[in-house]
């Protein structure tokens, strides 16, 4: 089944995912869901997202505090290096939660 663009949806429901994906947070979602969640709204809102660099900065922007500022250092031109980093940023955390450091 061909995956459905924003191009497939009335401009009404257009403007709902675009509100969706500017509104989206991690939050306390698991990465991996919040990384899907966040690329299917980016493919019906593509307008927010066209280049490399505009996926990269607004998918960092909508992660959680404590995943953000451990990759906001480091210049990621990639969205899957990005997404692998605060994969492994978020598997840290979650450790030193658990070893009550």
């Amino acid at each position: 089944m061909p995956r459905r663009g924003s191009r497939d949806f009335p401009p009404s429901a257009r403007a709902e995912f675009r509100k969706q994906f500017v509104e989206l947070r991690q939050g306390t979602t698991p990465l991996v869901r919040f990384e899907r969640w966040f690329a299917n709204l980016a493919r019906l809102a593509p307008e927010l997202v066209e280049t490399e660099e505009l996926r990269c900065f607004e998918f960092e922007s909508k992660l959680r505090d404590d995943i953000r500022v451990r990759i906001a250092g480091s210049w990621h031109e990639r969205y899957s290096g990005l997404v692998e980093a605060a994969v492994h940023v978020e598997i840290a955390v979650l450790a030193m939660g658990q070893s009550g450091k």
